[in-house]
């Protein structure tokens, strides 16, 4: 895990988290930040490969849809708002059509 500081601040897995008073944060250090999750489950039509369909229908599991962000095959690197709207609206436009 990263801290957004500068310099960086990393954190390791499995390690015991500093306590606070020893990470010496100062306003001056730290930058602002926002981040949108987004590629932990991509769409595909061949199961080997992604999670989901190219309509967000899940493989394996029936009546399982995923609408958000997570469709992407990574952050795209911009605001996400409008990107997952469509992706809601395909998705959902699918739900219909096969319900």
């Amino acid at each position: 895990m990263f801290i957004p500081t500068d310099p960086l601040i990393t954190l390791q897995a499995g390690e015991p988290l500093p306590a606070p008073e020893h990470l010496r944060i100062t306003p001056d250090r730290c930058r602002l930040s926002a981040v949108h999750p987004m590629g932990t489950i991509p769409m595909g039509d061949d199961p080997a490969q992604a999670a989901v369909d190219s309509r967000g229908r899940h493989h394996e599991i029936d009546g399982l849809w995923v609408a958000d962000g997570s469709l992407f095959p990574s952050s795209i690197g911009v605001p996400p708002q409008l990107s997952i709207y469509a992706l809601g609206l395909h998705v959902g436009r699918s739900i219909i059509a096969a319900g």
